[in-house]
């Protein structure tokens, strides 16, 4: 069964105006497409809104390249389905980039479920503690942030 049909025979009313739209605009994977349609069923289901509503408030903007306009239309159905966790997992990034230090890794529980966070810090010389101590007391702020935005899950 290829893409069309799967989509077509998913019971999903207005899967017409979705190929039309990914036709246009979309490369389909059968990942991306199982991913697209569970959306348009759930938000069917718990919000009453269907494909066609749905499409219509889309507001992006595409390029030529369908694969990246694929990533950018994942990206804005993740937002609508969860725009606590999106605007979370944002800010997590943000925080991240500004702590981004080559000889530190941070890592954070996955979808911000913990308590935690572990740094690690390659300690070889006098000077790599010297860093440590440097990188730790220079990023206090973020690091207490980073902290907060984890315990309350984003």
């Amino acid at each position: 069964m290829d893409k069309k049909q799967i989509i077509l025979s998913s019971g999903i009313d207005g899967t017409e105006k979705f190929l039309k739209y990914a036709g246009e605009n979309l490369h389909l994977t059968y990942a991306s497409t199982k991913e697209m349609l569970e959306f348009f069923r759930e938000l069917e289901a718990a919000k009453g809104v269907g494909v066609e509503l749905f499409l219509e408030g889309v507001d992006l903007e595409y390029g030529s390249n369908k694969k990246q306009n694929t990533s950018k239309f994942l990206k804005y159905l993740k937002a609508y389905k969860s725009p606590v966790m999106t605007k979370s997992t944002d800010s997590l990034k943000e925080t991240l980039s500004k702590l981004s230090d080559k000889r530190v890794k941070i890592d954070t529980p996955e979808n911000l479920e913990g308590d935690l966070y572990k740094i690690q810090i390659s300690i070889g010389s006098e000077e790599d503690i010297l860093f440590a101590k440097g990188y730790i007391d220079k990023n206090l702020e973020e690091l207490k942030k980073l902290l907060n935005l984890i315990k309350r899950g984003g």
